[in-house]
């Protein structure tokens, strides 16, 4: 049952759908605030590239950073998520001399 609950928390899925009553998803562990910030940017970020047309157009790493509001600080970060896109299929690169414009796959 614990790991049927586990499962459950990490895809956000009811366990109603298998039983009558609701269960508490409440997560046992807090997590660090470090750790909640990394989820919550990769959440931001996959919905950008999955879910809008914000890459029809080569965007820079810096123009990323700001459509998410993070610190631009980041950016080492934010090139190997992009990258690892690249690799699923998502996202291709094209480079312009030294710099990198991530855009949807074939568009």
């Amino acid at each position: 049952m614990n790991s049927f609950l586990l499962i459950c928390r990490a895809l956000q899925v009811q366990p109603k759908q298998v039983f009558k009553e609701n269960i508490d998803l409440t997560p046992l562990y807090n997590l660090p605030p470090e750790s909640r910030k990394r989820i919550e940017t990769t959440k931001k970020l996959n919905y950008l590239v999955n879910n809008t047309d914000f890459f029809q157009s080569p965007k820079r790493v810096s123009e990323v950073l700001e459509e998410l509001d993070s610190d631009k600080r980041e950016s080492n970060k934010f090139s190997v998520y992009l990258t690892g896109y690249c690799k699923e299929g998502a996202l291709e690169y094209i480079r312009e001399g030294n710099i990198k414009k991530y855009k949807k796959k074939g568009k």
